[in-house]
Formats: C-alpha cells, structure tokens, sequence
C-alpha cells in the first residue's frame, strides 16, 4: 500500500481441486496517489472520510463478442484537472482498469479516469465499483459530491466500441437533498466502506 502506479494482484490456480496461490504478480498501471477527504455541502466543520487507495471490488468477466477473459477494478485516487494521478492533485477521482493476459503474464489492456475538470470547486469522485456486460460494456458507479453537491450517487461507462480508456460523462442516478454529519472519526465522518455494481445473470446486460 505504499507503493503507487502499480497493480498487485495473485493468481489461484485449480480452485475446485488442490488450490494453490502465486507470488506476487505486478501489472504497472498510470500514476496513482493516495485521496484527500472529501468536501460536501451540508458538512459541519469536517469532510467525508476518503479512505485510501484500496480497491473495492474486482470481477474477472468473459467478452461473449470477442471471447476474451479479462479482470476489472477500480479505486479512489487524488488527481488534478486532467485527470492524472500526482500527489498534488486537489480532487479525488474514480480510476478503473481493465487486465488481460490472466492465464499467462497480466497486463494492463485499458484504464481511464472518473473526474471533474472544473478549474475550481470541483466534484469529488469515489467510492467507486465497476462490471462489464457480457457484450463487452463497462459501468462504473461512485459516489460523487462538491462544496456546492450533497453526496449523491453518479454512474458512467463505457461502450466496447469507444476508444480504449475513455470514459462517457457521468450521470447522477441518485440526488439528494440531505447532509451527511454523522460518524466521526479523527478529522472526517466516515462515509462507507463498500462500493458494489453488478450485472444481472438472467440476461447478462442489466447492471445494478
């Protein structure tokens, strides 16, 4: 956890027979920071807790139209205007990636970036999950708020056919008028831990 622009992931081989567990594999990814708390409007005195860096959910997802296998994640990080990782980012943004190569050396196949351009009060997004569709689509879901925004809940995505690490505007599915001034912890008021989207099994298309 203390090392940045770089994915650690392990591989569990023969799961249903005699499982065993690889060392260490390292998949380099654009650069990453650690976030800063989050401003919301209605917040008294403190802001939203942003954890860490941590990854909050990950799902390994067939492509039904090209056949491939690959895994898919995301997490919080803090970036700047444009999108990139440094640590003198003053907003936190959600960065997905998607790895392929699963079965032999894993690499880094797309990866792209949740954020606010705005040049001042910008909106912070994280707490952030993604899945693809069996049609090769991406949605990822994140918390999103701002010194003028209540924490709210915005959704975006990707279409197979858009070019490799773009990420579509988001869209707030969930708004609210209310504000979150409860759970302190330290300096900030705890604001989750989980963040889960899914894609329904009955028709492999719908996300949740």
């Amino acid at each position: 956890n203390n090392t940045f622009g770089r994915v650690t992931m392990r591989r569990v081989s023969s799961p249903g027979g005699t499982p065993t567990i690889s060392a260490n594999i390292n998949v380099t990814v654009p650069t990453t920071a650690t976030p800063i708390s989050v401003p919301a409007q209605g917040c008294v005195d403190h802001n939203l807790a942003a954890l860490n860096d941590r990854h909050y959910n990950a799902m390994i997802k067939w492509d039904r139209i090209t056949g491939t296998t690959s895994l898919w994640m995301s997490h919080t990080i803090l970036a700047n205007s444009s999108g990139q990782g440094t640590s003198n980012g003053d907003r936190d943004a959600s960065r997905w990636y998607q790895i392929g190569n699963l079965t032999t050396t894993p690499s880094l196949l797309q990866s792209g970036t949740l954020f606010d351009n705005a040049s001042s009060n910008p909106r912070f997004f994280w707490m952030s999950s993604v899945a693809q569709t069996g049609q090769g689509h991406m949605a990822i879901c994140a918390t999103v708020c701002g010194a003028t925004e209540h924490a709210e809940v915005a959704v975006a995505g990707r279409f197979n056919s858009d070019p490799n690490g773009s990420t579509q505007a988001p869209t707030v599915a969930q708004t609210t008028s209310a504000a979150y001034n409860s759970g302190l912890q330290g300096t900030s008021y705890r604001w989750g831990d989980y963040s889960f989207t899914g894609v329904d099994p009955v028709d492999d298309m719908t996300i949740w």
